[in-house]
């Protein structure tokens, strides 16, 4: 494996663990079998994973699409 790759799945891991501590109701938007997968034999992976975080505003229950 190259260098490259392993910082790679380090900055995945490290970003996905953050996530879930940030928004601890994250969950996929859609089904998993909704996911699209590229289909390629040199990149592997999904065109887009829609996640819902799960964000609801305490004041009206309304969700809130953006925090800041």
């Amino acid at each position: 494996m190259c260098l490259g790759a392993f910082l790679a799945k380090l900055e995945l891991k490290m970003v996905l663990e953050q996530l879930a501590v940030r928004y601890p109701r994250i969950k996929l938007a859609i089904p998993a079998s909704k996911i699209p997968y590229r289909a390629s034999t040199h990149l592997h992976g999904c065109y887009a994973l829609p996640i819902d975080v799960g964000l609801v505003s305490h004041e009206c229950g309304s969700v809130v699409t953006d925090p800041r």
